[in-house]
């Protein structure tokens, strides 16, 4: 059964009459309040509860107060303390694998990329002196992009390489192994959302918040269609400090 449909039966079974007769009439603010309330103590998600009222509402309804705020919860991304502290154990184990996903950490946090994106990068893709990248794209139309890159991101992370093959010559699998360990070591395995997507956040933070890009560029660089996506991304990662409001005052 749809929502749309859920909607309307709750509401005629709460106003005691058939659904196939109800009216707008019958929808009475606090006939919704209670019909909202029935949903939340079945344990009904906030987001299930507003997609039902976003229904009533295209049928002209007023739902205005009912709608449910779906607490954020904050999520895992890599501080730049904890990026240091991975990126040196990794290349400590003096493993050419290790070093490759240190030098992938990095360059995710510095550039935003999807990591599958990284994945199929080539040399071919930079530009001769290596300032520009050209993202193959992976999800959506605005996502194939050429990019600029930073003199850091240029002189740290782009090892010179005479060959026309991957940047980071390492498998998903193997990516996700080595991961595995990381958040074994430094006690991220408990956190469901210390992922490796969860570099993609910590780099629209590093961008935005420590280098100070504004945030329609970081919009902008991320490829995102919508800044509420980025925004997102800041607020996930808890927002906006004390300490990073006062450094604007």
């Amino acid at each position: 059964m749809s929502q749309a449909s859920q909607a309307i039966g709750s509401l005629a079974y709460e106003c005691g009459v058939f659904s196939r007769s109800i009216t707008i009439g019958h929808a009475t603010p606090e006939a919704i309040k209670r019909v909202t309330a029935g949903w939340y103590k079945k344990g009904l998600a906030p987001a299930t509860i507003n997609k039902r009222l976003n229904c009533l509402s295209a049928m002209g309804v007023s739902v205005e107060g009912c709608r449910v705020r779906e607490p954020k919860v904050l999520k895992w991304w890599l501080k730049p303390v904890d990026e240091e502290r991975v990126c040196a154990w990794l290349r400590a184990r003096d493993d050419f694998t290790d070093f490759t996903v240190a030098n992938l950490i990095e360059w995710t946090t510095r550039t935003g990329l999807r990591v599958e994106e990284s994945l199929r990068l080539k040399w071919s893709d930079f530009s001769q002196d290596r300032r520009e990248v050209t993202v193959p794209g992976l999800k959506t139309s605005s996502a194939q992009a050429t990019l600029p890159l930073s003199a850091e991101v240029t002189a740290r992370l782009l090892y010179t390489s005479a060959s026309n093959g991957p940047v980071f010559a390492i498998a998903y699998r193997d990516l996700l192994d080595v991961w595995s360990e990381v958040r074994a070591e430094f006690g991220w395995q408990d956190d469901a959302t210390a992922t490796l997507k969860a570099l993609r956040r910590s780099a629209a933070r590093h961008l935005h918040i420590t280098k100070g890009m504004p945030l329609a560029m970081v919009q902008a660089y991320l490829r995102h269609e919508d800044i509420e996506t980025t925004l997102g991304y800041l607020r996930l990662t808890g927002g906006y400090g004390t300490e990073e409001m006062r450094k604007w005052l």
